[in-house]
């Protein structure tokens, strides 16, 4: 597992992904990872762990780069 630090509006907060989906966000955030990172933040449901989040994000930011439609 590899830990970043991000500050969000209210707080700071430490993410922990594996490295193949930080090099994905780094991917999709055209090396703008903080920014990528704390967008999506805004809009997580409450239920769900931030890790979580961010790596369903991932998954469908690939799916619609695949072409897929996602909700």
């Amino acid at each position: 597992m590899e830990r970043r630090h991000l500050s969000l509006s209210s707080h700071r907060t430490t993410i922990s992904l594996e490295p193949d989906y930080w090099e994905a966000i780094e991917a999709l955030s055209g090396g703008q990872w903080r920014q990528w990172a704390t967008d999506r933040l805004t809009i997580k449901p409450e239920s769900t762990g931030r890790s979580s989040w961010l790596r369903q994000q991932v998954l469908a930011g690939y799916m619609r780069n695949a072409g897929f439609r996602t909700p």
